[in-house]
């Protein structure tokens, strides 16, 4: 196909302020036979450049904030591909204070919908990296979220209505703009975490929950990473309800140290009875440390980091909160950046500055676990070429690849970028 013919036919369709060359290498990495990125405005243009994309026998990989550029395969060359930009289709269309919704475009950035939540001393129960830069699509799409999944869920937890254009163009919606409504099919389910497989996102609803009086993280030091994972899943079995359980050594000014984290939220009495309660237990374990208060600036420091942008290469793994402790006692030999979710099972990894990350990649490769989830955030240029950035593919992939076939039969969105190259 000639690049230069389809690039004027997506001029003339969509106006040349909206179509661009530039940038495609660094903003979409991963779509290597890009020719073009579109940024639509409203529904009408997806629904428009979807009909356009098949008419011309190309993919189409939708685009938010770019915080997963570097996650996946490569896309199929075996089509030219349109990057879908949606940053510019980013409005917040409804938000009913009183019913605790908010419903926005895709583009629209966590950070705007917080904004806007916060005039009525409510917010979103997501806290994911660089919040100014990820959408809400792309949050929905990765199933991101934060240090407060403990307390709060993922996206898959707080999105009750969905809009979406699929294949032939044609729009579809699940769930709605009240919390309790299960009429239909879940599509929510099924876009949460579909990475831009089955459709282009339109519009998201999500629940809300009400600002505490107080929210407050501590910080104790400790001897090292399997203890501050060993302490913290004690922690989180004691049923104290913390916001969040974080075992990590990546603190601004302590990097390398490891460091146990714990959020909290509610009332003043409250927050002093946790507070109180979790420095007990901490003693009780033999750890002898004062609590330490963490600034909301290295707390968002830490949250961003896990974004991975700027790693050599990043990866996080899922397992039981058994193995977790296990693990970062074996990782923790390694000169590596470790952050844990205790009460959660997931550990997000990275090379430390200063050391060479060839050789950290290679020791890590065979640390890692045969079992559980692995996602690659990014990968870097000598890793295998058969590494499996999604990690093993399991009995339920025969599922996954008969849904997308079904969905997307002419594989026009996000091809071979998902599980198993789907």
């Amino acid at each position: 196909m000639n690049v230069d013919s389809l690039f004027s036919k997506l001029e003339a369709a969509f106006g040349s302020e909206k179509v661009t060359q530039e940038g495609l290498a660094e903003t979409s990495p991963l779509a290597l036979s890009a020719v073009a990125m579109v940024s639509p405005k409203n529904v009408e243009e997806v629904v428009e450049l979807v009909r356009f994309a098949e008419s011309e026998g190309c993919a189409l990989s939708p685009r938010g904030g770019g915080t997963h550029q570097f996650t996946g395969y490569p896309l199929s060359p075996e089509k030219p591909v349109i990057v879908v930009s949606l940053a510019q289709f980013n409005t917040i269309t409804d938000f009913q204070p009183e019913d605790m919704t908010i419903t926005c475009d895709p583009g629209t950035t966590l950070a705007q919908v917080q904004t806007v939540a916060a005039t009525r001393r409510l917010r979103l129960g997501l806290d994911v990296p660089l919040p100014s830069q990820a959408t809400m699509g792309g949050i929905t799409s990765t199933n991101t979220a934060g240090f407060m999944r403990l307390s709060f869920g993922t996206p898959r937890d707080t999105l009750i209505g969905v809009r979406a254009v699929m294949s032939e163009g044609r729009e579809v919606r699940g769930g709605g703009k009240v919390v309790k409504n299960v009429a239909g099919y879940d599509l929510c389910k099924l876009y949460t975490g579909a990475w831009g497989t089955v459709g282009i996102l339109t519009e998201l609803t999500f629940k809300l929950t009400v600002v505490p009086d107080v929210e407050t993280y501590l910080m104790w030091q400790m001897p090292d990473m399997e203890t501050a994972t060993k302490i913290g899943l004690e922690l989180h079995h004691a049923r104290l309800a913390p916001l969040s359980l974080i075992a990590t050594n990546e603190i601004e000014g302590k990097m390398g140290e490891a460091t146990l984290v714990i959020g909290m939220m509610g009332t003043p009495a409250r927050v002093a009875w946790q507070s109180s309660d979790f420095a007990r237990r901490i003693e009780e374990a033999g750890v002898k440390s004062e609590a330490q208060s963490l600034s909301e600036t290295s707390l968002s420091k830490l949250r961003d980091r896990q974004a991975r942008l700027d790693d050599i290469f990043g990866v996080r793994l899922s397992v039981t909160l058994t193995e977790l402790p296990l693990l970062t006692a074996k990782l923790g030999k390694l000169p590596l950046a470790l952050t844990a979710h205790c009460g959660v099972g997931t550990l997000s990894i990275a090379p430390t500055p200063d050391t060479d990350p060839a050789e950290v990649f290679r020791s890590l490769l065979p640390l890692l676990p045969k079992t559980g989830n692995t996602l690659w955030q990014k990968v870097p240029t000598y890793a295998p070429e058969d590494l499996a950035r999604w990690g093993e593919v399991r009995e339920d992939f025969a599922l996954q690849k008969l849904l997308k076939a079904s969905l997307d039969p002419g594989k026009l969105f996000n091809p071979a970028r998902f599980i198993g190259r789907l």
